[in-house]
């Protein structure tokens, strides 16, 4: 939950199952259910941080 606040501060795009959301969308859907799964990159092309929540599992993969 700090995460997605912080992130909300920051004016970051907010997505869940690759749809657009606003910062209030994203926090009410991460307090009705705390299994979802968050995954936050720094700054994207606009310069602004992204947030994408799903409910599948995120697979980080390492660059070699």
């Amino acid at each position: 939950m700090d995460l997605v606040i912080r992130m909300a501060k920051a004016d970051a795009k907010f997505f869940n199952e690759g749809k657009s959301i606003s910062s209030d969308e994203a926090i009410a859907l991460i307090k009705e259910n705390d299994n979802l799964n968050i995954n936050a990159k720094e700054k994207s092309k606009d310069g602004k941080p992204s947030v994408y929540i799903t409910k599948k599992p995120i697979i980080i993969k390492e660059n070699d």
